[in-house]
């Protein structure tokens, strides 16, 4: 198990004057509007549009979206244009790409080409978050369809999705919960302010799995520190632990170093870790 763990690293100071002290102030003024649309609009837009359905249903067969369909809806997404990314999903599920396809090969990529635009100062901060926004909207519009109507789970498998507080987009962490949802897990995905609110829910509440996602590797002493607490006071003392982000995907290492139990590549991935750790968790306590 990961012990307590001081500071999180850092990358060393940096000159207030120079380009990367712009850089800083740059990204701190983002930070401040990331938390505004954490808190209040993304919230706000997930109940608005959580029931809200598409007309056809999608076909079975297709195939998977290709490069130029991303190169397409990275387009739509960055202009004000809501109908004109609609309608892209829309001829691809006109084509017989099925919505799981969509999901993690179109909708996934669009999110990733954005922060990569992001961190290569090709797009601003607002761009970006706006675009996550809209990807977000066609997320939750074709969500029901994608869950069978959207039945409710099985409480004995219940799950809590959350960002580390702080993080900027969680669009990733949103698409898990509807593979979750399709896969009959009991989702609770409530936006979750603080750390201490993230420890004091599981301790108040039964959860069979807990779902955690961090985009820097300057906060995994932070996230170790959460798990430490979220074990220490879970209601249930056979807690599944999960992590998610490109930094797990990329250096899997990491999830014993925060001391989780399991991530995975891709929303699809993780289900099946999920799945797995659960009926272990389950015959070693029968």
């Amino acid at each position: 198990m990961v012990g307590r763990i001081g500071g999180a690293t850092g990358t060393g100071a940096s000159d207030e004057h120079g380009p990367a002290g712009r850089r800083e102030t740059r990204r701190h003024s983002a930070s401040e509007l990331a938390r505004l649309i954490e808190v209040e609009v993304i919230p706000r837009m997930m109940f608005a549009h959580g029931r809200a359905a598409a007309a056809s249903p999608a076909g079975a067969g297709g195939t998977a979206p290709e490069e130029r369909d991303v190169a397409q809806l990275v387009g739509h997404v960055l202009r004000d244009d809501d109908q004109a990314v609609f309608d892209c999903v829309d001829t691809m599920i006109a084509r017989g790409v099925p919505l799981e396809r969509i999901f993690l090969g179109l909708l996934g990529p669009t999110a990733r080409r954005l922060g990569e635009m992001w961190e290569a100062d090709t797009c601003s901060f607002t761009e970006v978050t706006l675009g996550l926004i809209r990807l977000q909207q066609v997320l939750r519009r074709y969500a029901p369809r994608f869950n069978d109507g959207g039945a409710g789970g099985d409480p004995t498998r219940r799950v809590l999705l959350n960002a580390l507080p702080g993080e900027q987009h969680t669009f990733g962490l949103f698409m898990l919960a509807e593979f979750f949802r399709r896969a009959g897990w009991d989702v609770d995905e409530r936006p979750l302010g603080s750390a201490r609110e993230i420890a004091a829910v599981v301790g108040d509440q039964w959860y069979a799995l807990i779902g955690l996602s961090v985009s820097s590797d300057n906060r995994l002493n932070e996230l170790a520190n959460l798990i430490l607490d979220v074990r220490e006071r879970s209601m249930n003392p056979r807690l599944g632990v999960m992590v998610g982000g490109c930094l797990f995907s990329e250096r899997p290492a990491l999830v014993e170093f925060v001391g989780a139990d399991i991530g995975g590549r891709d929303a699809a991935e993780s289900i099946d870790e999920a799945e797995y750790l659960f009926e272990q968790l389950r015959a070693a306590h029968s």
